[in-house]
């Protein structure tokens, strides 16, 4: 039967069961397809099969390896066929058992079993119309044990003939060799009706029986290189990749998938006769056409892994003859792929993303086939990090030459809106870069790809924002390269946002936080971004911001809330306070990067503004770094702004004052800060904390609030706000004489003797180790300031055995708190290492 009259007559029927319906995962499935059973390996369950095998071979003329290839050729075909049914069950077995078949000629068995194959199939087909031709196959091929069907039955043979063939041709090339070339042709002739005709409703289930079977047959024939030279000359091949691209309300969907798979191994094979063959048929040029003219309703999943099946052939013998590719460019390919990406852009299913994926690939591919590579001048006026160096390797071959190819992928990058095909562009757009560092530098300065993609990329779902920005930071970190023009497109988005010039709402603050995370990764790491950022106005658009923000808090009265995960912040609101604090943390860095950017902060009144982030948790941290960085340029402003938060704090924020004495603490390391900690009132400030926390030590605490807080973080505060005290008067001789001439010994005494854990009543002055260990007075006219110094002495003289003993709780924070004060009253020094010992620690910065 000529397989173009097959085609015609089906042409001309009209069909029902148009498929529209969306395909799995495209490529070689591993799926078993139950042949095998458990057996346990080298053992064979049955030992006589061998020799029964080898004696049926015997008969059939084919039972040793030196058994001449012409020692049955007078028996008819027939006749053979008969005797080989009835072998084949014996070598499946067999090979099910794991039998050691050597001296066998399996190589004859398997050539015997194709020739068999071929002249049922040409028998079948021959002079019957295609649905006829249809049915034969699906009768012929069919598993014996299948009750959905409705097509006679008269044997079975064909399966088994199949079932035999997988087995064969999974072996070594050595018997593939032996194999008539003429089989895939005799297969695809097959699969080509099997395609192109619709299946009947009632034998879908029949044809699923042996869909891999026949499916893998043929790819394992085709990894044969004879067999895909003589393959691709014939009208088999050529009608089943046109077909593939037209009959779009006849083709079955399954089946199209099964030939998608036959079609990429041949292709990956590339005789040399693939060229001419497929360029003498025009099959590129009648593909492209026909893919120009689909149906509306076909969807993009659909369409792209018909194309990679058929326009695989251009990429992989591309290097062998680029006549295919020239066709394909000459014949409109690009709008062809054009349309097909526009169907993608509607959106797909995960489990359809495959045949997507392998599309882009296979344009991705695309961009690296032709002869003139692209050329740029070296001209980099823009600052660039010292270790910067463009030297493009381009005769690797795998710089980027096609131009048009990319256009595709990139217009399709900034029509679409859909997520999965996004970040899949994005992917393969990095996968371009990967082949060759210098490709991104030639897209970059000839098309501006990421540059334009900056300008849109706002109103793009959040994982593919995700995914741009560390393409981004893959060019800054990777490439040591800063792309000026990209940054400054995502700068004047940042603007239009924040302006109300541009779609904001929960877009906006998706964008906004995205990217300020970014800048924030970036600046860390790389100073010249910091400046870059600066003077194209980064730091005055964000202070800009801030001051609203802190008006609108101002205002609302907002006082601290608790601390919340920045990773778990659902509604649009706390969407706002996360993109606060990000532009607080981006703020923080560049001052810390610039004292230019310090002042910069200063100048425009910033200060009072930034102070008002302080009563919040989640704007704290970044807030104390700024105003850390001030006091590198003033630290009495720092130390009154602190001093100040401190004296207005309630006694409920006991984090707001433990980090801002902690950032006290650090400030203090520098020596230009301890007049200002004295002038901005620092000694008052904090012995006013202490005396706030009267009562707060004892046991139970007098006060509820201070019975909430808990006796650890508020004797943890107290011995910070000692230490405080203790450094600011020992490294300094006028702070020294600031706190003796003041009279804050005393005052610092009184506050500590009201806190609750020492005793001021007359007591007996003895130690009773089973009452607990505690200060006892003797004299019934003893002060109060005479028995905590006595205290002191006695706290320091057995501090050992003190600290060894079982202490109450009021007890410890006497011993922990009179050591404090001493250290203060005798002015012993006090390095970096009492500071480290005791437990509390400066914060590091950022």
């Amino acid at each position: 039967m000529a397989l173009i009259q097959m085609q015609s007559h089906t042409a001309k029927v009209e069909r029902i069961n148009k498929e529209t319906g969306e395909l799995s995962a495209s490529g070689e499935l591993t799926v078993s397809v139950e042949l095998k059973v458990d057996k346990v390996e080298g053992s064979c369950m049955h030992p006589q099969i061998p020799q029964e095998l080898k004696d049926q071979l015997q008969e059939l003329g084919v039972h040793t390896c030196s058994s001449p290839g012409d020692s049955s050729d007078h028996v008819p075909l027939e006749q053979k066929e008969e005797h080989l049914v009835k072998v084949l069950p014996l070598y499946i077995q067999a090979c099910e058992d794991d039998c050691r078949l050597e001296g066998l000629n399996i190589k004859g068995l398997a050539a015997l079993t194709a020739d068999i194959v071929i002249h049922n199939i040409h028998n079948r087909l021959a002079e019957r119309p295609a649905e006829g031709a249809r049915n034969e196959v699906v009768q012929f091929f069919q598993r014996p044990d299948t009750k959905e069907t409705n097509c006679e039955t008269t044997d079975n043979k064909g399966w088994l003939l199949l079932k035999s063939l997988l087995l064969l041709t999974a072996d070594s090339s050595d018997i593939l060799s032996s194999i008539n070339p003429g089989l895939p042709a005799a297969l695809v002739k097959c699969l080509y009706l099997l395609v192109c005709l619709p299946a009947k409703k009632e034998n879908m289930a029949v044809e699923e029986t042996f869909q891999e079977p026949l499916t893998q047959v043929l790819i394992q024939l085709c990894r044969q290189p004879v067999n895909v030279e003589r393959l691709v000359e014939t009208q088999e091949l050529q009608c089943l990749i046109i077909g593939l691209t037209s009959l779009w309300d006849q083709t079955s969907t399954a089946w199209r998938h099964q030939a998608s798979r036959v079609l990429k191994t041949v292709s990956a094979v590339a005789t040399s006769n693939v060229v001419p063959s497929l360029q003498g048929k025009n099959c590129v040029r009648i593909c492209t056409q026909n893919l120009l003219h689909i149906r509306a309703d076909v969807s993009g999943p659909l369409l792209a892994e018909v194309a990679v099946a058929v326009f695989s052939f251009i990429r992989d013998t591309y290097a062998l003859n680029p006549a295919l590719f020239v066709e394909f460019d000459t014949n409109n390919g690009y709008t062809a792929l054009e349309n097909i990406l526009k169907r993608c852009e509607e959106g797909f299913s995960v489990d359809q993303l495959q045949p997507v994926e392998e599309l882009l690939a296979l344009i991705a591919s695309f961009t690296l086939l032709g002869k003139t590579e692209l050329k740029v001048a070296l001209c980099v006026t823009n600052p660039q990090p010292p270790g910067f160096k463009f030297d493009p390797p381009l005769t690797k071959g795998l710089a980027v030459k096609n131009l048009p190819a990319f256009h595709l992928l990139q217009a399709s990058l900034l029509r679409s809106q859909d997520s999965l095909l996004c970040c899949q562009l994005l992917r393969t757009l990095q996968s371009i870069w990967e082949k060759d560092p210098a490709n991104f530098f030639l897209l970059e300065w000839t098309v501006q790809s990421m540059a334009q993609l900056a300008a849109c990329v706002y109103h793009k779902p959040a994982p593919v924002l995700k995914l741009f920005f560390s393409l981004l930071e893959m060019v800054v970190f990777k490439m040591n390269y800063i792309p000026h023009e990209t940054l400054r497109a995502l700068l004047g988005v940042l603007k239009q946002s924040w302006a109300g010039t541009l779609a904001g709402g929960v877009v906006g603050i998706e964008f906004g936080v995205v990217a300020l995370k970014s800048f924030h990764r970036m600046t860390v790491h790389n100073g010249m971004l910091a400046e870059v950022l600066t003077d194209w106005g980064l730091l005055e658009l964000l202070l800009g911001e801030l001051r609203r923000r802190a008006k609108i808090l101002r205002k609302a009265g907002v006082v601290s809330s608790p601390q919340k995960d920045p990773q778990q912040l659902p509604c649009m609101e706390d969407s706002e306070r996360l993109l606060t604090t990000y532009m607080l943390q981006v703020v923080s860095i560049l001052t810390l990067r610039s004292i230019k950017n310090t002042v910069s902060v200063r100048d425009l009144g910033m200060v009072p503004y930034i102070k008002i982030f302080l009563d919040q948790d989640q704007y704290r941290g970044p807030t104390l770094n700024i105003l850390e960085q001030l006091a590198e340029i003033n630290p009495e402003e720092f130390m009154s702004t602190a001093i100040g938060a401190l004296c207005s704090s309630t006694q409920q924020e006991l984090g707001l004052k433990r980090d801002l004495l902690q950032s006290v603490l650090k400030v203090l390391e520098s020596p230009s800060s301890w007049d200002a900690f004295r002038r901005a009132g620092g000694f008052n400030g904090l012995l006013s904390l202490v005396i706030d926390m009267e009562g707060a030590l004892s046991d139970p605490p007098q006060g509820e609030v201070w019975k909430s807080l808990g006796h650890q973080p508020l004797l943890d505060l107290l011995l910070l706000t000692l230490h405080i005290l203790a450094l600011a008067v020992h490294l300094h001789t006028v702070n020294a004489h600031h706190f003796e001439t003041g009279g804050f010994y005393e005052k610092l005494a009184e506050a500590l003797l009201h806190l609750g854990c020492f005793h001021t009543e007359r007591k007996k002055n003895k130690f009773d180790g089973e009452e607990g260990f505690c200060a006892k007075t003797s004299e019934d006219n003893q002060s109060p300031g005479m028995s905590f110094h006595q205290f002191v002495e006695l706290a320091e003289a057995s501090e050992a055995s003190f600290l060894s003993l079982y202490q109450p709780r009021a007890t410890q924070s006497a011993c922990y708190t009179s050591n404090m004060y001493k250290a203060a009253l005798l002015s012993r020094p006090i390095c970096h290492w009492d500071l480290l010992s005791s437990g509390v620690k400066p914060r590091t910065r950022v």
